[in-house]
């Protein structure tokens, strides 16, 4: 993700989940973890619960997690 973002500062990309666009940020500066978390709400305005479940879910492999450009250049 961070070698992603890197690529992608100062565009806007999709945060996907089994297809399905969660999120779209514009990205201001690379995500560079250093060893941190990420915090991302999945789906956005989900509560801890829904967002929990679906990090479950993500990490069993019941759904798939995508980034995605949306370079409108």
């Amino acid at each position: 993700m961070s070698e992603f973002t890197e690529r992608h500062v100062g565009k806007d990309i999709d945060v996907l989940i089994n297809k399905n666009v969660v999120l779209s940020p514009h990205i201001i500066d690379p995500f560079l973890f250093s060893g941190q978390q990420l915090h991302i709400p999945i789906p956005a305005g989900a509560t801890g619960a829904e967002s929990m479940e679906t990090i479950e879910k993500l990490v069993s492999g019941k759904l798939i997690l995508e980034l995605s450009s949306r370079d409108h250049q």
